[in-house]
């Protein structure tokens, strides 16, 4: 299950909200699929404006493994990147290193830190452990959510809430 809305705007330099040209990143989330990268000590979740279809899932599981886009899944999208401590022990919200939130549409891409606005209760299980044959992953419950602009693009001004549960899937 997500909810949620992402709004990412940005304003041509030199011109006014009235007056002026605007590009929009505006994604309604519905959905997302969870990856946890143990090796990395990372995880990341795609959020989706419709459920995949079921024959899509194993693909859309790869290519967020490996961070690419996907556009067999919309051209609005969004990924919310983890990344943990080098020194993570708990692989819980006190060890996060970084979270980012990547928002996609079409041409348009723009990146913000969601580290200060993330909620996340729960722990990830541990590289040094092994699951048992047929160990289901627990889902990841998280809230995001935040109103910024773009360090590195001062005409984004970049609004987010997102809440989520969602089952993540345990890929090396």
């Amino acid at each position: 299950m997500a909810q949620g809305n992402i709004n990412f705007v940005r304003e041509s330099p030199g011109q006014t909200e009235d007056r002026g040209a605007r590009a929009a990143i505006r994604l309604n989330v519905r959905s997302a699929v969870g990856v946890w990268q143990p090796s990395e000590s990372r995880m990341r979740i795609l959020l989706l404006e419709a459920a995949p279809r079921s024959e899509e899932v194993a693909g859309i599981l790869s290519a967020v493994q490996s961070g690419a886009q996907l556009p067999e899944a919309g051209p609005r999208q969004a990924m919310i990147e983890l990344k943990f401590l080098p020194s993570a022990q708990a692989f819980d919200r006190n060890d996060l290193d970084s979270a980012t939130l990547v928002a996609r549409d079409g041409a348009l891409t723009s990146t913000a830190n969601a580290l200060y606005g993330l909620s996340w209760t729960g722990s990830l299980p541990s590289p040094q452990v092994t699951p048992p044959p047929g160990f289901d992953f627990p889902s990841v419950e998280l809230v995001s959510g935040g109103d910024t602009v773009a360090a590195d693009q001062p005409n984004w001004h970049q609004s987010w809430n997102v809440s989520l549960t969602v089952p993540v899937v345990m890929r090396n």
